[in-house]
């Protein structure tokens, strides 16, 4: 039976070497949250700082307060960060968001009631990416993932679910991430443990018409594009005019007004 400290959610924020960008995530995870307790969510916040560099520490000392638990794993990789989160999760739902992420102010609200409705591990339909300067174009684009992957093997040829997340604190308990040498990256661990996710009978699901945004780092976008992801849509207005119009300016890119507190460059 669960005890009214379990219900809710718990925000799981990953942070390591997003210097000034990670006050952006921040701030959102914290308009985010703002919304999902004026609607009755109980949120709890964490912070993991795996590795950080000193200007990512220095971020988040100044960035979070009192409400937040602060986890310091200092010479950890993401696996271990993300093992430490899912056996540190208290509430009976999760979410999980990596320090380059900047959440839309009614993600955590809609991936609750999702959640609450169907156990699965819920994502939002689209995840658009800027680079360092979100006036020029490299770095954007909007990936869209499936509302239902009703394919488990496309995760064997590609990467169709990039974002982060919202599960449920069983899963997360019995779905452990790989450890043990795994030096291919972020997105090989997470991949792996989607894989995983699926192959046990879990959902991965989009709620539609919601959104994620990401800062890409420089070293991203100077790597070649895998073949796989060659016929992804660019940004533009087209597609986008299928979420809230008003996110966006003329031209198909995110505004950042509701961004204003966050440190950017």
């Amino acid at each position: 039976m669960s005890s009214a400290s379990d219900s809710g959610v718990q925000v799981m924020l990953f942070a390591h070497a997003e210097g000034n960008f990670l006050g952006g995530s921040i701030s959102s995870i914290r308009r985010a949250s703002t919304y999902a307790a004026a609607r009755g969510i109980s949120v709890a916040l964490t912070a993991l700082l795996y590795s950080p560099t000193p200007l990512t520490r220095k971020v988040a000392k100044n960035s979070l307060d009192e409400r937040w638990r602060v986890l310091d794993l200092p010479g950890a990789g993401l696996d271990q960060a993300r093992n430490a989160a899912r056996l540190a999760v208290r509430r009976n739902l999760a979410a999980f968001v990596d320090g380059y992420d900047l959440w839309c102010e009614t993600w955590l609200h809609a991936a609750y009631l999702a959640a609450k409705v169907r156990p699965a591990v819920w994502r939002p339909e689209v995840l658009l990416t800027f680079g360092n300067d979100f006036h020029k174009s490299p770095g954007y684009s909007a990936v869209f993932q499936p509302l239902h992957l009703c394919y488990p093997a496309l995760l064997i040829v590609d990467d169709p679910l990039p974002s982060g997340f919202v599960a449920p604190r069983t899963l997360l308990e019995t779905h452990a991430w790989p450890t043990g040498g795994w030096k291919r990256g972020q997105q090989a661990v997470d991949r792996w443990w989607n894989c995983e996710v699926a192959a046990s009978g879990y959902d991965h699901r989009a709620i539609e018409s919601t959104f994620h945004y990401r800062r890409k780092p420089d070293a991203l976008l100077e790597r070649p594009r895998h073949p796989a992801n060659v016929g992804r849509e660019p940004i533009g207005p087209t597609r986008l005019t299928l979420l809230q119009t008003s996110q966006f300016d003329a031209i198909g890119r995110p505004r950042f007004s509701d961004f204003a507190d966050e440190t950017i460059g």
